[in-house]
């Protein structure tokens, strides 16, 4: 069909005035409407009034990202979807006045992600608007529908991000109609929370088949001179505070609707399983219990009993269904009005027998007298509740109705009351009780549990609920076992009835907690062993799935849980921990459980897979939950994981540590949960532990944990990237070792192994020695030897450190591989000493990476050791405690001497530069040769340790020096400074990052003071001196390297070292 759209026109006034629109609009399509005001902006002057729509294939008049047009006189008529349409939420100051639509169905065809399938004649998602004087008449779906999203949609979300719609009130809506759809007259069920009432005037809703109006999760809603008849409910209010109906009539069954239903010419709204019409029904629970409450006043009520014929009829009643089995909502009504058909005590004026029936017992409203005139004055009406009555006076039965009613008196208890509910987790409630003592007033409070089926009530969410109403005073609330001892049922949340309409309720009310007994808080699991006598006794619960005992238990004796028939990943058992042992922020656990895997139907083995934790054989996990009331507000996930690789057909191991932060601290309730396994399995558990974790850092000096893989695990560690595996392999490094992990099929160089290290360990400004050995493998299980001077496909891994404070990560490269490396059967090194900063020393996460070996090779890896230098043998380190002694600073160059036989901590400058190992006559140990170089500031480099550089310390270089062109020797100028015959010398280069992020350099040329002619067939002396300056003492990093020397001359080197000069 055809379509007429308003397309991005800002300050442009439009005027559609007395049109007839047949057959426009094409279902499915997005603003393809009979008019349409798209994305106008500001269309101040624009009017579109006493127009006809009929026949319309989508929507009538839709206003979309535009404001302040006028749309009055309007009339719409067998249109499909959506008729009057605010569409997007940011639309302010648009007008409907006066408008009539009526027969609205669904579309042939939906738009994506809209709801015409469930028309209204009005489709409100913009509350900055008017509404006056418009009826809704016989929709598909409902009359108005208030749809008010938390954030904006549509093209208007790209420059609204910061409006929330659902926190604006209505500008106006008043003397609007509603009647004869199929749904509600007035529908919202989307959370709309204005912080200022949204007044709805005038309203009138009739012979709706559902209800006159309908609101779901919304506070501060104000109806005011409703007109609410002939429907099945009158207002059905669900998670309301704030709501207000008042100046209003509700009438049941209209006297001018029975007549039209005695003629036949209507059927009646008495059909279904009930009969019964409610006026008013309510909700237990507010949307928020700390919001304020709700209120009814001057409300006339008529023929809403069973003289009308529809049996059960009642003026107010709540609804059974409820988040909790405890009522928050506080109710207060004045000033009601019934005709003659209600008797003063009739059940049918208001009757809490649902919501007693569905197991919520505590339920009070406060009355001003108007309710029952012949019983008192005022007073409230309570469940029959012996433990709430305790805290009452002057209650008298309500025949029929559930409830009793408590007169309010001048100095009775009653005179202003708020209610206090106590949930407990529903396993630690058995025995408990309540005492509640104030004012003079000691109170035995039982709890309340309605049970469901053992399946729901073993469920991690099932509560127990101690509630109470308390007027003026402080209160204590302690818990006291079946013998009178206080106890403490591992946590409990305290949940304050809305804040009633009279003044003077209780001032405080709090919970005493017990210090926990000696011994308590070792093991934080209850029954940790499984052999109570039953599952119910355990203190156990789940997430969904159900658990039973099963046996045998772990090592093959006694019993176990088991989950039953899981049905979702998700699934699992649950147990609670008592919150008294969690209250220091930064205190750690270890939790660790041995876990067996079975087939849910067959009860044979099953597998898993320990090094993939997001694949379809992902192994179980233990994860940590708190609570805030009954809202989880926090999670620990893989808190605890499978210690790989897994064992099948055997138990197998979960551990992990974990922390206490503000989120646990100020639970109410903290519990352990398994989960993350696939349908199909049910997991066995037993032996399931959390202690006190010793964060001392470990006795032993290396700082890695299973470093050697000893008992052939991969615990503490994983793999950092997404598409490799663990897996551990033999033979490890050395003949004594049997064990070593890989990665499996290693796709990036980015791929690499990981461990989380504890920063705390680590000493400010110590330094420290990582060694670890390495292979590397083809896919096929070819070994491969890589270059450690390479750039390209033959590089070689290196270790370092991820560095994670607050929002910034950063790496530090501790350890490169040695090299150089000649046999494919050899384990490769990677060592380096690195100094631990203040940045490493603070981080809030450390983690340590291998990684960097070309893509294609898995990446083996054995003898992983983080030790503190100046504390491990010199033949551990590889050179000499004076090197690297940060406390000594005698000789800053490391390996220098080489004789461990290798060129650690040796890197290369320059391209296609090459290490080997020389031999010559005189001395045992090999010099460094720096081969293949092509430029002349190619050479072998280090890093100093920054550290040692203090202002005004003055050093000496010391080494010996040889040149060879391929077997010849070469000789030099010691004289020359220039050109292409000088003589080797030592280059140190300072690097600092400024402000801005850019690397700044210094570079200092060190030559030979040596006054002596070059013996080309033999080693030369190398002597030179400097003096730290302020600036080389405050720069970030230090490096030394052995160049200046003609390109295509290789450089042998020995002996080199840097030592603080003679008198300092």
């Amino acid at each position: 069909g055809p379509h007429l759209i308003i397309y991005r026109t800002p300050g442009v006034a439009q005027l559609i005035d007395g049109v007839a629109f047949s057959g426009f609009g094409r279902p499915g399509e997005a603003q393809r409407f009979p008019i349409n005001f798209y994305m106008s902006g500001n269309a101040t002057g624009s009017t579109v009034s006493r127009n006809a729509i009929t026949n319309s294939k989508q929507r009538c008049i839709v206003i979309s990202g535009t404001s302040s047009v006028s749309v009055s006189g309007n009339v719409a008529y067998d249109t499909a979807g959506h008729c009057y349409v605010l569409e997007q939420g940011t639309e302010k100051g648009n007008v409907f006045d006066g408008n009539f639509g009526a027969l609205q169905t669904a579309p042939t065809s939906t738009i994506s992600g809209a709801t015409d399938e469930n028309p209204s004649t009005f489709y409100i998602t913009a509350p900055d608007n008017t509404f006056t004087n418009n009826v809704a008449a016989g929709s598909y779906g409902h009359g108005y529908w208030l749809n008010i999203p938390i954030t904006v949609t549509g093209e208007s979300a790209i420059t609204n991000a910061g409006y929330s719609p659902a926190v604006i009130a209505l500008k106006s809506f008043t003397g609007n109609v509603a009647h004869s759809n199929r749904f509600y007259g007035l529908n919202q069920a989307t959370g709309y929370t204005p912080a200022s009432p949204s007044i709805i005037r005038n309203f009138r809703s009739y012979r709706n088949n559902l209800g006159g109006a309908y609101f779901w999760n919304a506070r501060n809603i104000q109806f005011d001179g409703a007109l609410i008849a002939d429907n099945k409910i009158g207002f059905n209010l669900n998670y309301l505070n704030g709501l207000e109906i008042k100046n209003s009539k509700v009438i049941g069954y209209s006297s001018a609707y029975q007549k039209e239903v005695a003629s036949n010419s209507y059927p009646s709204h008495c059909y279904g399983t009930s009969t019964a019409l409610y006026g008013i029904e309510l909700f237990v629970n507010g949307m928020d219990p700390s919001w304020d409450g709700n209120r009814v006043s001057n409300v006339s009520f008529t023929n809403l009993t069973d003289a009308t014929g529809c049996l059960g009829s009642k003026a107010i009643v709540f609804n059974p269904l409820s988040k909790t089995k405890s009522f928050d909502a506080t109710t207060s009504i004045e000033n009601l009005s019934f005709d003659k058909s209600f008797s003063d005590a009739s059940a049918s004026k208001l009757s809490l027998c649902d919501v007693d029936n569905s197991g919520v017992t505590n339920v009070m409203i406060s009355d001003d007298g108007s309710l029952f005139p012949d019983i008192g004055s005022g007073g409230i009406v309570v469940s029959e509740n012996s433990t709430l009555l305790d805290s009452l006076q002057d209650c008298v039965d309500l025949p029929g109705s559930c409830s009793k009613y408590c007169e309010l008196k001048i100095g009775s208890r009653n005179a202003c009351m708020r209610q206090v509910t106590v949930a407990v987790e529903h396993d630690a409630a058995d025995g408990l009780f309540l005492i509640v003592t104030g004012e003079g007033q000691t109170l035995n409070i039982s709890g309340s549990f309605t049970p469901t089926s053992p399946l729901v009530d073993s469920l991690w969410t099932s509560r127990t609920y101690f509630t109470v109403s308390l007027g003026k005073g402080r209160y204590t609330g302690t818990f006291v076992d079946s013998t009178g001892n206080e106890t403490w049922p591992l946590g409990a949340a305290v949940t304050l009835g809305s804040i009633p309409s009279c003044i003077g309720y209780f001032d405080s009310f709090n919970i005493s907690v017990p210090k926990p007994g000696e011994g308590k808080c070792h093991d934080l699991i209850r029954n940790s062993d499984f052999e109570t006598d039953s599952i119910g006794t355990s203190g156990w619960s789940h997430t969904g799935s159900g658990i039973h005992y099963q046996t045998p238990g772990y090592p093959g004796v006694g019993t176990a849980v088991q989950t039953d028939g899981r049905t979702a990943v998700s699934q699992g058992p649950a147990v609670f921990l008592d919150t008294r042992c969690l209250k220091t922020v930064g205190a750690k656990y270890l939790l660790s459980a041995m876990v067996y895997l079975v087939d849910s139907l067959t009860g044979e083995d099953q597998y898993c897979d320990a090094a993939d934790r997001i694949g379809p054989y992902r192994c179980p996990r233990a994860n940590l939950a708190t609570f805030k009331g009954t809202n989880m507000t926090s999670f620990q996930f893989d808190a605890a994981n499978a210690v790989g690789p897994w064992t099948n057909g055997s138990w197998n191991a979960l551990r992990g540590p974990i922390e206490v932060d503000a989120k646990v601290v100020g639970a109410d309730f903290v519990a352990v949960y398994f989960d993350n396994l696939r349908v199909g399995v049910e997991m066995r558990i037993d032996e399931v532990h959390l202690t006190p974790f010793n964060v001392a850092c470990p006795t032993t000096l290396n700082l890695v944990k299973n470093g050697d893989f000893a008992k052939g695990t991969y615990e503490f560690w994983w793999y950092y990237g997404s598409t490799t595996k663990l897996q551990i392999v033999t033979p490890g490094y050395m003949p004594e070792r049997q064990y070593a992990l890989s990665t499996v099929q290693r796709d990036s160089p980015t791929v690499g192994l990981t461990q989380a290290l504890n920063p705390a360990c680590f000493q400010k400004d110590q330094l420290y020695v990582i060694n670890l050995h390495f292979q590397l493998e083809t896919y096929e299980g070819e070994k491969f030897v890589c270059d450690p001077y390479a750039s390209d496909a033959t590089t070689c891994p290196s270790a370092s450190l991820q560095v994670t404070k607050d929002t910034d990560v950063s790496w530090v490269e501790i350890g490169k591989t040695v090299g150089p490396i000649s046999n494919f059967s050899d384990w490769a090194l990677i060592t380096g000493v690195f100094n631990a900063t203040d940045k490493i020393t603070t981080a809030d996460d450390l983690q340590l990476l291998i990684n960097g070996a070309w893509s294609g090779y898995n990446l083996i890896i054995d003898a992983v050791d983080i030790s503190m230098a100046k504390l491990i043998p010199e033949e551990q380190a590889g050179v000499s405690k004076s090197v690297i002694s940060q406390g000594e600073c005698y000789n800053i160059a490391q390996n220098g001497d080489f004789s461990i036989g290798d060129a650690r901590f040796w890197d290369v400058s320059g391209p296609g530069t090459q290490l080997e190992m020389y031999a010559y006559k005189g001395k045992s140990s090999p010099a460094l040769k720096v081969a293949g170089r092509s430029v002349s500031f190619a050479g072998a480099k280090q890093t100093v340790n920054q550290a040692c550089l203090v202002e005004g310390d003055s050093w000496t270089v010391q080494a010996k020096f040889k040149l060879t062109d391929g077997s010849d020797d070469v000789g030099c100028d010691y004289q020359a400074t220039w050109g292409d015959n000088q003589c080797p010398g030592i280059t140190l280069t300072a690097s600092k990052r400024d402000a801005s992020g850019t690397m700044n350099t210094k570079v200092l040329t060190l030559r030979n003071m040596v006054n002596r002619t070059w013996d080309a067939a033999d080693f030369n002396d190398f002597h030179a001196a400097f003096t730290v300056t302020k600036e080389m003492s405050n720069w970030d990093s230090f490096t030394l390297s052995t160049d200046l020397t003609r390109p295509g001359v290789d450089v042998i080197f020995d002996d080199l070292r840097i030592i603080k000069s003679l008198g300092v």
